[in-house]
């Protein structure tokens, strides 16, 4: 509140109010600081429980991972590590989620104390200035410095000097009237007596500009006291911010080993899947080439047949040419019954990949469930520019490229180099059929 508000009715009425400004920002100041710790004891609680939740969860998973995985032994064997240290990773990149929220929220708050404090401290400010400005003003009310003047001047010797101010010139004053007894000094002492009245209306002004002046003064601890206060708040958001930006460095740290550890899960199923996909179109190819060459020779042995019926109605004496015929028809027919043979071994390859295909699918849904259940991402090849699959069989076929320059390789890399070769052929075609 501005002191002009209290423009001198009376000076025990300027004194009253000031005192109860000076309490109500105080009060003020003390009650916004307890609803600051308050707050940042919030945040600090909130920090604990978010903690304590992924203790817990992570206890809850160790147990699921047991219970629920138990049956597929290969699983805990190859993943068990796997799978945890993601979890683990997964719960404190939540947690430091979390607890880089709230320090957000307490940076927020240290930012709205701030503003607070600075407010009060202008306002202090102003309120000094307006409290000195009022004191020179009063001072030079009380300043006796003419009256001594001009007592020195009139020839009287009072025993008055400059440097007396109004409570001791009263004094010098009062002893001066009691010194003068004589009739002949009346007038003398009628002007002293005046010049008490003077003085001592200017000497009332004295207890007030002592308590402005302290009042200046507690206001200037007052700002003192803002002063640490902000200092503590500057150097404590320093500490945050650098706090925050050690948990972004982990955070990126933990988004890598995530990237990584989910890798390593999705590879366990994603690499015989692309195996036995590769194999699988590699024996469709087959099979297909083998239905070709099947009809191929039903079509000749069609023909063979029909000129063999030909020479049968004709009564053909011929009996090289029936010879020949029916030898061809003979090795067609062996051929075919081969041709079927191999057909049907394909398809049985086929199936079996199949089945071999779908046992993997079944091993991948049960540990995405597992996640799932345990309300935990795990990162997919989506979130890649390339899937595991196209990725894999670059990796392979990459490997096999290094062992030809350093021997040659054996008929079974050279065909599983030819069944890769074909599936990323295939994955392509998919892939320009979806952006269509």
């Amino acid at each position: 509140m501005s002191f002009f508000n209290y423009i001198l009715p009376h000076r025990f009425l300027i004194n009253n109010s000031l005192r109860k400004e000076s309490e109500k920002l105080r009060s003020k100041i003390n009650s916004y600081q307890t609803e600051y710790e308050n707050r940042i004891e919030e945040c600090q609680n909130e920090l604990r429980s978010i903690e304590q939740k992924k203790d817990a969860e992570y206890e809850k998973l160790k147990k699921a991972l047991t219970r629920d995985l138990y049956k597929t032994k290969a699983v805990l064997d190859e993943l068990g590590k796997n799978i945890m240290q993601y979890a683990d990773d997964y719960f404190q990149r939540n947690y430091l989620y979390d607890t880089k929220k709230l320090m957000q929220a307490k940076r927020d708050l240290l930012n709205e104390n701030l503003d607070f404090l600075n407010k009060q401290r202008d306002l202090i400010n102003e309120e000094i200035e307006i409290l000195c400005s009022r004191q020179e003003e009063l001072s030079s009310n009380v300043n006796v410095t003419d009256i001594i003047q001009l007592s020195n001047n009139s020839g009287c010797d009072f025993g008055f000097t400059l440097d007396d101010d109004a409570k001791t010139l009263l004094g010098k004053i009062n002893e001066n009237i009691k010194r003068i007894d004589s009739e002949n000094k009346v007038i003398e002492k009628y002007t002293l007596i005046r010049l008490r009245k003077i003085v001592q209306e200017r000497a009332e002004y004295l207890p007030l500009i002592k308590y402005i002046d302290w009042l200046i003064q507690q206001k200037k601890l007052t700002k003192k006291l803002i002063f640490n206060k902000r200092s503590e708040i500057l150097k404590e958001k320093k500490t945050i911010k650098l706090e925050i930006d050690d948990i972004n460095n982990e955070i990126n740290v933990l988004n890598v080993s995530l990237s990584r550890l989910a890798k390593a899960i999705r590879y366990y199923w994603a690499v015989p899947l692309t195996l036995i996909s590769a194999d699988i179109t590699y024996k469709y190819q087959e099979k297909t080439n083998n239905q070709q060459v099947f009809q191929e020779k039903i079509n000749e042995i069609k023909e063979i047949r029909s000129e063999l019926h030909s020479l049968a109605e004709m009564h053909s004496n011929d009996q090289g040419r029936w010879n020949t015929l029916t030898e061809l028809q003979d090795d067609l027919q062996s051929e075919i019954d081969s041709l079927k043979s191999e057909i049907d071994d394909i398809e049985q390859n086929i199936d079996k990949g199949k089945r071999e295909r779908n046992q993997w699918y079944e091993k991948k849904n049960c540990i995405f469930s597992f996640f799932k259940n345990n309300n935990i991402y795990l990162i997919s090849d989506k979130e890649q520019k390339e899937s595991d699959e196209s990725c894999i069989i670059q990796n392979r076929l990459a490997e096999l490229e290094e062992e030809k320059k350093s021997r040659p390789m054996s008929s079974a890399k050279i065909q599983e180099e030819e069944k890769l070769l074909l599936l990323k052929q295939e994955l392509e075609k998919q892939n320009k059929r979806n952006i269509r």
